[in-house]
């Protein structure tokens, strides 16, 4: 019995804890999905850093989901971001943003906006961020927008 439990607590351990160098994470990735989400959040809130290095003024951050606004909140605020702002689930009751400053979105197609950067990670996993488009966009009407940009799943 004791073997048997140590495979499968060695097992478990591969699957649902970060213990793979990252680039070698696809075998548990494939098993866990959500094992590869976090993978490159410092890669993307440094994209994120970049882009808002180019614009003059203040700016806010708005996310396709909370995952990447957990990311913008989390390393962010050492590289001078904002707190991010999204719509997707709990992250949608704190509302939108207060101001009519430019808006750095990422996964979120607002009006008038310019591409200016693809988030990739160093890892190689092309998780659900990797692609995604970082757009600059100008201060939209929040009121009016907020409601259609709200979702849960």
């Amino acid at each position: 019995l004791a073997p048997a439990i140590a495979l499968s607590a060695a097992v478990n351990l591969v699957i649902t804890l970060p213990i793979l160098p990252a680039d070698r994470a696809e075998p548990v990735i494939a098993l866990n999905g959500d094992v590869g989400e976090m993978i490159g959040w410092p890669d993307f809130v440094q994209t994120v850093a970049d882009v808002r290095r180019t614009i003059p003024g203040d700016v806010e951050i708005l996310t396709r989901n909370y995952g990447e606004a957990g990311a913008i909140d989390r390393y962010g605020p050492p590289l001078g971001l904002p707190p991010a702002h999204s719509g997707h689930n709990a992250y949608s009751t704190w509302g939108p943003p207060a101001s009519t400053a430019q808006v750095i979105s990422i996964g979120v197609d607002l009006e008038g906006c310019r591409e200016a950067a693809r988030i990739t990670n160093k890892a190689g996993i092309h998780n659900d961020e990797w692609g995604q488009r970082v757009l600059v966009c100008p201060a939209p009407n929040w009121t009016e927008i907020w409601p259609s940009l709200r979702h849960y799943g």
